[in-house]
């Protein structure tokens, strides 16, 4: 046997010194003497999850031990996992019933977290989207509890380093190669069509905090390095913001309807509001105001003095009759104008402006002669106008002053052309915009495929568009 063994290892070798590598991997498999972690390696990294496995399965079988069924596992939850990002439903319910459910007693839970997973297409999509204050940079959270980051370097075509449609910018990743992942609620909980997630940046675009239904987590946004995480739920946090006089300080609106002010360096919790009857999804602070703005799913929103916390005054979306019942299912958000006299309300139904201190509704737009509903809208940077992303993927473009829409941008315009097909098979659609915070012709779209696209309408006719990021 050691002669047999010493002349196979001379002839791989000799295999080795030739380059025939096809020939040295079969005497490797047929042999079972040399196993060659490089090769292994290299097909893993490739994702060559059916040629990792054979070659695997010439050294070791599923069932030896325990070490052998774990690589088992995890070579084939791969290989489903990539299926289900390519949306291929048929190949992943494939693997999971004849690749993964051997696997099935011994992990019960993971199982069953896969199989929750093959009814959810949408848990890449993007849920949250944010520019950096310096405008060089676009953050967004997905759905699994992923932070993707780009960034703009300068260069001749880019001499500012913002953000442009005029060169592609790079996702972002530190040395270490750390990535930013929110723990997420289990794929069963009650919570998860129910609790947005949450994502702000510090207004020197230092850190951020964000939450995907589980605990809120503080990041380094250079290192990527996870530095606090608190208040693991219930209840959860469904949205964040910084203070802005005190980047330790945050405020939480949380699913049980309590807003709380909490300084995440010190632990400290300064204040609890109640006031709200139905979970918090949006808050902004107007520190030439000193109030904090609040809403809640029920539209149902709050003024509150930013020096004592307390509450100054109240009211509701008004919501037509025909739409109401869509009221307690939609997440109502706000966002103050530059100035901070006037905020803009976003409902599923509705776009509606307020002044600030009075709560009075200056102006309201309503989808009655769409058939789509809004998914998400915002100032442009300078508040002259709204952009609506709609749920038929349509961009619609308000002039800020009275609301009435001006321009339609149609998804064949903003879209890349690999996606248009997605896009008319009802696979692809805008879930939330932002706004450049210097550009006012610049804005950013999340999509439900996991993707950004930046978009530069060159009103009335033209729409530059940058490679999709």
């Amino acid at each position: 046997m050691s002669l047999s063994k010493d002349l196979v290892l001379l002839m791989l070798q000799f295999c080795a010194e030739e380059n025939f590598k096809r020939t040295a991997h079969m005497l490797e498999q047929e042999s079972g003497y040399f196993f060659d972690l490089e090769h292994f390696e290299e097909l893993i990294l490739h994702g060559n999850w059916d040629e990792a496995e054979d070659y695997l399965s010439s050294f070791t079988l599923l069932e030896d031990n325990k070490y052998s069924t774990k690589i088992y596992f995890e070579i084939r939850k791969q290989k489903f996992l990539e299926a289900l990002d390519k949306h291929e439903s048929a190949a992943a319910l494939d693997i999971l019933v004849k690749d993964l459910k051997v696997f099935e007693q011994s992990n019960k839970e993971l199982y069953k977290e896969m199989t929750l997973l093959l009814t959810m297409p949408n848990f890449r999509h993007i849920r949250r989207l944010l520019y950096s204050h310096s405008g060089n940079g676009v953050v967004a959270l997905a759905e699994d509890g992923t932070h993707l980051l780009w960034k703009w370097e300068k260069n001749d075509d880019n001499i500012n380093g913002e953000a442009s449609t005029k060169s592609t910018p790079a996702l972002y990743q530190p040395k270490r190669g750390l990535l930013m992942i929110n723990d997420t609620p289990p794929r069963n909980s009650s919570l998860d069509d129910q609790v947005p997630s949450t994502l702000t940046l510090s207004k020197n675009d230092a850190y951020v905090i964000s939450s995907s239904g589980a605990v809120i987590s503080l990041y380094d946004a250079i290192s990527f390095k996870e530095l606090r995480s608190v208040m693991r739920p219930p209840p959860a946090a469904t949205c964040i913001v910084f203070y802005p006089p005190d980047n330790n300080v945050i405020a939480i609106g949380r699913h049980d309807a309590s807003i709380l002010i909490f300084n995440i360096r010190t632990d400290e919790l300064i204040s609890k509001l109640k006031g709200h009857s139905k979970r918090v999804t949006g808050l902004a602070f107007s520190t030439t105001l000193n109030v904090l703005v609040s809403c809640a799913v029920d539209t149902e929103i709050i003024v509150w003095d930013s020096r004592t916390w307390e509450k100054k005054k109240s009211t509701v979306l008004q919501i037509s009759g025909g739409l109401l019942g869509s009221a307690e299912l939609s997440e109502t958000s706000i966002e103050l104008d530059k100035d901070h006299n006037h905020f803009l309300a976003v409902h599923q139904t509705q776009l509606a402006i307020y002044e600030t201190l009075t709560l009075r509704r200056v102006k309201q737009w309503t989808i009655a002669n769409f058939c789509a509903r809004i998914s998400h809208a915002t100032y442009s940077c300078d508040s002259e106008m709204v952009y609506a992303a709609m749920r038929d993927g349509i961009i619609l473009v308000l002039d800020a002053s009275d609301l009435s829409p001006r321009y339609e941008i149609d998804p064949s315009a903003y879209l890349p052309s690999r996606l248009r097909p997605c896009y008319v098979v009802g696979v692809v659609d805008p879930v939330v915009i932002a706004a450049h915070p210097k550009k006012k012709n610049q804005f950013a779209l999340g999509l439900s495929n996991g993707e950004v696209v930046v978009v530069e309408p060159l009103f009335p006719t033209q729409v530059k568009l940058a490679s999709s990021l």
